[in-house]
């Protein structure tokens, strides 16, 4: 290997469920890799944020800058000043993306964009067969969907089950609470009064979002999953 070898290449976090491309410098000087990242300003309250990591190997060098990387961003978003940001930015990109985005039922999608919608949101669902699954657009393309099924439980027996996918790059865009309000409408039209939703304890973006909505827990704990359910009639207003 040639000493004083310099490598530019770049490590994927995880940003609240974001994808962040971190551009990192290789360095190997005297048998060792150093590698170098700054984490950009919009990450954290004071600017960049210098990172190193070293290694006998590139791999564990590279390792070592997204595992300070991460630290640094558990540490930085439990400030307030993380949340202040976060929240701006989420308005943002929300007020950016939301008007170009259109959300029809799949009967009235393409049937390229109902067949992808049906490939995204229904893997793990099974539709009845007056319940709808409505694709949201963007320029022609699908960017989520939702779709009513039938819960495994609930505390009543108007209640429809809920479930919404959208693609991981146009997430935290409002997409998603425009889905779980137009699903709403929709199971209020069909006679529904209760909405309820099974989402992975790990998702907490999403928990939050149905929690803004107005879902609470109900139901039995479950490992790994929480269940969420919510009176059609109190999802507050936009």
């Amino acid at each position: 290997m040639t000493e004083n070898k310099v490598e530019d290449t770049s490590v994927l976090l995880d940003v609240d469920g974001q994808p962040l491309h971190l551009p990192v410098r290789l360095h190997f000087k005297e048998s060792y890799w150093r590698a170098s990242a700054m984490l950009p300003g919009w990450t954290t309250p004071g600017g960049t944020v210098a990172l190193q990591g070293h290694g006998a190997e590139r791999f564990v060098a590279l390792q070592d800058v997204i595992r300070i990387a991460n630290v640094k961003l558990v540490k930085y978003k439990n400030t307030r000043r993380w949340q202040e940001q976060a929240e701006a930015g989420e308005a943002h990109t929300r007020g950016q993306f939301k008007p170009s985005v259109k959300v029809m039922d799949s009967a009235e999608a393409p049937q390229a964009v109902a067949d992808a919608a049906r490939r995204l949101c229904l893997p793990y669902s099974h539709p009845g067969p007056r319940l709808p699954l409505l694709c949201a657009m963007r320029d022609g393309a699908l960017v989520g969907c939702a779709a009513l099924i039938t819960p495994s439980q609930c505390t009543s027996s108007n209640c429809a089950g809920v479930n919404v996918e959208v693609l991981p790059e146009r997430r935290r865009r409002g997409i998603g609470e425009t889905l779980v309000r137009a699903l709403g409408a929709r199971a209020k039209a069909l006679g529904y009064g209760r909405m309820q939703a099974v989402i992975d304890a790990d998702n907490l973006a999403t928990i939050g979002l149905f929690k803004k909505l107005g879902f609470e827990p109900t139901g039995e704990p479950e490992p790994g999953h929480v269940r969420l359910e919510c009176d059609l009639d109190l999802i507050p207003p936009e």
